[in-house]
């Protein structure tokens, strides 16, 4: 049974941005040790505010909140025990609300031609964009679309993946291609049309793509990624920390790829409302189920016949009719799964429908339903959030006594509490982009690490370590800077860190269990360890290569006073000789019938002298060739490959 349901409320994408990628390549590693650091942190929260103030692109909305509401969600948050203050301190930064129009009217003219990029401008101009730059490096972007009237869950969906889709690349291709036969290259050149569908190209980031593909960027990553770069340009491209610290960004936006992100959809629902005959039924059973009043069968009968006549209109519906009908819970829970099937009608319209799910399915999305009070619905999937507070608090004020200093609370209005809700989902969405940058930084770290060893051992065989020491200390102050993100990560996953009220710290644990975010860090942490493993094994290369270098210093040094000695030794031969010559001839016949001083002059003379002078340059260039042609053959080829990787480069 499908029932038409009509939700008033909005709709929150949250669409988290890592910034990495338009930071100038030469300064990676000094972003990456900006991360979650305090002197980035205190640039966010007091420098760049007041440098934003005149941009008339973005309006920074400061800690003491918007004009129309009496505090921020970070500061609702703080009273009402979802945020402890060490979240405010470390993690959290102002936020700015980007003026659409005037980011419109700065835009490049070809590109505000195109008629592609004029269809996806009409979508992104109807969500309300806050964006917010962040301690640990990333922008947290939250698109907002109202809903004041009465709307078909179909028309919100279709909303959401308006904004998910993206370009119709192929189709740009096809038409310039169609515009290149038409007009020639030459004609082409000069064509504002193919000029106008190259500027698209370019800024969907695919114009140098030479195969069709089918992962193009969505336009909430385009969009994101433009503001951005305005954000950037703002400031003058560059980041100028209190500490000394300068992080300068790309010049060249066409080689700024869209960066590594995560998105979350959060439906907040203000009233739901279904047909009124739809209602009596569900309150008919509800009575029946509760206690049946004497007459109250003929009422009842007189109710339906009216309701038959009377026209269809649409009344409100409350958390109760959700538990008693299963066709609305099956209907609500279309917005968790995201699903629509087009159908086509007639040879030129095509028709949006919802599956239908499996009873199984809505029980189990069901009983992730976190709220707490009976009238409130807090479902918490890995992708979608449905929350729907109660009608009938909506303009309380919340008073909680378990919390110190709770008559504080007395400036907290109840949507203010969901709203600093919302914040906190949007927070756990950031942990889950730095889980995942995280986890990939240390794995390509990981295998960089392992290619660079395998090289400083690949003349382990022959005695020659090749230690690049310059490169195993980058290395090694990234590995330890990851360990240091990894720890953070872990920071921002744990609620019991930041959070101090059990509500919310069991609606962040079930949230980040759905995200799986655990698993993540456990792989990231896993590649740490043997990080640090690689690390200490590059450190016992270095002493064995110290050590070695040490040993061929002793071997040389002993070779030279050896070959010292023989030279002594080979010059004094003569002079004793010399002397034998000049013996007495009686001292000569005493010595017996052997002469023993002839033999040994002859041996002196025609044995041990030619010995001696030919042997020890022998030896020598023995040693030569054995110990030092290698080592000068293997510096050549390491020369050699260097060269070569340096042409490649070029």
């Amino acid at each position: 049974m499908n029932i038409d349901i009509r939700l008033t409320g909005y709709t929150s994408v949250v669409f988290v941005m890592n910034l990495r990628p338009l930071v100038r390549p030469d300064l990676g590693f000094t972003f990456e040790k900006l991360r979650g650091s305090a002197d980035y942190n205190r640039f966010l929260r007091t420098t760049l505010p007041d440098q934003m103030k005149t941009s008339p692109y973005f309006e920074p909305l400061l800690e003491d909140g918007e004009r129309e509401r009496p505090m921020s969600s970070e500061e609702a948050g703080f009273l009402t025990g979802i945020f402890r203050y060490t979240m405010l301190d470390t993690y959290s930064a102002p936020c700015y609300r980007v003026r659409q129009d005037e980011l419109y009217s700065n835009l490049d003219p070809l590109l505000v031609r195109n008629h592609q990029f004029h269809k996806a401008y009409e979508i992104f101009r109807r969500w309300d964009v806050f964006m917010r730059p962040t301690p640990m490096g990333t922008f947290v972007f939250r698109f907002q679309r109202p809903y004041r009237r009465p709307t078909a869950l179909i028309d919100i969906l279709e909303d959401v993946l308006d904004l998910q889709r993206p370009v119709d690349i192929p189709s740009a291709y096809s038409k310039r291609r169609e515009l290149l036969e038409q007009l020639g290259e030459k004609a082409a050149a000069t064509d504002k049309d193919v000029a106008s569908i190259n500027r698209l190209l370019d800024w969907a980031r695919v114009a140098n793509d030479q195969q069709q593909r089918t992962n193009y960027p969505p336009l909430q990553s385009l969009f994101a990624l433009e503001i951005a770069l305005q954000f950037v340009s703002t400031v003058g491209r560059c980041f100028k920390t209190d500490g000394g610290a300068e992080l300068w960004f790309n010049q060249h936006d066409a080689e700024i790829r869209p960066p590594i992100h995560d998105s979350y959809v959060i439906h907040h629902i203000d009233e739901m409302s279904a047909p009124r005959s739809i209602v009596q039924q569900l309150n008919q059973v509800q009575r029946r189920v509760e206690t049946v009043e004497a007459g109250s069968s003929g009422q009842t009968t007189a109710r339906q016949s009216s309701s038959r006549t009377a026209p269809d209109t649409y009344v409100s519906l409350r958390r109760q009719h959700i538990r008693d009908s299963v066709h609305i819970r099956s209907s609500l829970l279309r917005l968790t799964e995201g699903a629509l099937l087009r159908r086509r009608v007639g040879e030129n319209e095509l028709k949006s429908y919802f599956p239908d799910h499996q009873s199984s399915y809505i029980d189990h999305i069901l009983a992730q339903d976190k709220a707490t009070w009976a009238e409130e619905l807090c479902l918490l999937t890995a992708r979608v959030a449905i929350i729907m507070p109660s009608y009938k608090s909506r303009k309380d004020e919340l008073f909680i006594s378990t919390l110190p200093g709770s008559d504080s609370t007395s400036g907290v209005s109840y949507p203010s509490y969901w709203e600093a809700l919302e914040r906190m989902i949007e927070f756990v969405v950031e942990g889950r982009l730095m889980s995942q940058l995280v986890e990939r930084l240390s794995t390509d770290l990981l295998d960089e690490f392992v290619e660079s060893l395998g090289t400083a051992r690949s003349g382990m065989a022959v005695g020659d370590i090749q230690i690049d020491h310059a490169k195993f200390a980058r290395l090694a102050d990234e590995a330890a800077n990851i360990g240091r993100l990894v720890g953070l990560s872990y920071g921002m996953t744990n609620p019991h860190l930041w959070s101090r009220a059990e509500y919310a710290i069991e609606k962040a644990n079930h949230l980040i269990a759905q995200m799986q975010i655990g698993s993540l860090l456990n792989h990231a942490e896993l590649n740490v360890t043997n990080l640090t493993s690689l690390v200490n094994h590059v450190d016992e290369l270095y002493l064995a290569d110290l050590s070695e270098k040490n040993n061929k210093q002793t071997f040389w040094l002993s070779l030279l006073i050896a070959s010292l000695s023989f030279s002594i030794t080979l010059f004094s031969l003569p002079s004793f000789w010399a002397d034998t010559v000049q013996l007495s001839e009686a001292l000569r016949t005493n010595v017996g019938a052997v002469d023993v001083l002839n033999v040994i002059l002859v041996l002196g003379n025609y044995v041990l002298g030619p010995v001696l002078i030919l042997g020890i340059p022998a030896f020598t260039t023995y040693v030569f060739v054995r110990q030092f042609l290698p080592n000068a053959l293997r510096l050549s080829q390491r020369l050699q490959r260097r060269r070569t990787a340096e042409k490649r480069h070029r």
